[in-house]
């Protein structure tokens, strides 16, 4: 290649490609600058300058890795989801649609538990409070009772700052 030819900008990097990747440095706090091998074309030898963006690929692995925590335990011991209670109980919003679907069906209810939530006393909840007459619609509180144990630290942190604010 003399340097003239068209440069295919839609080329996907992929996990060894990163793991052979050169730093060369952080750019403005916002972007780790590499330089990849193009090995994937043999007539087009050469390195491309890759710009990964932090907070996105920061992101990415955390999300990756509560994805992953969470189904190592459903699928190791399927029903057993590690789970917190929370006393007392937390209100949640939700549709009355959705709260009618989650209280019609006790197969979403199981599929709720295996996950690690559990719901109190749906059989008490009155669907009609709050509803707008001219729709038909509206929003219904229900309690949980617990929750998935890797999403409980970001779910307190939540209502912590919902309830003090961020002061």
């Amino acid at each position: 290649m003399d340097g003239t030819e068209p440069v295919d900008i839609s080329r996907r990097f992929h996990r060894h490609d990163l793991l052979n990747a050169k730093i060369i440095n952080q750019v403005d706090r916002k972007f780790i600058a590499c330089l990849i091998d193009d090995s994937d074309d043999i007539a087009c030898v050469g390195r491309s300058l890759v710009l990964i963006d932090q907070h996105a690929a920061d992101e990415r692995v955390r999300v990756e890795r509560y994805l992953k925590d969470l189904c190592v335990g459903f699928l190791q011991t399927p029903n057993c989801v590690r789970t917190r209670e929370l006393s007392p109980a937390v209100n949640v919003l939700l549709t009355r649609h959705e709260v009618l679907q989650l209280k019609s069906s006790e197969e979403r209810q199981m599929a709720f538990r295996r996950w690690g939530f559990q719901f109190k006393d749906l059989s008490q909840i009155d669907l009609e409070e709050g509803v707008d007459t001219d729709t038909g619609n509206g929003y219904v509180q229900i309690l949980v009772q617990s929750i998935p144990e890797i999403v409980s630290d970001k779910v307190s942190y939540i209502c912590l700052v919902n309830v003090f604010g961020t002061n």
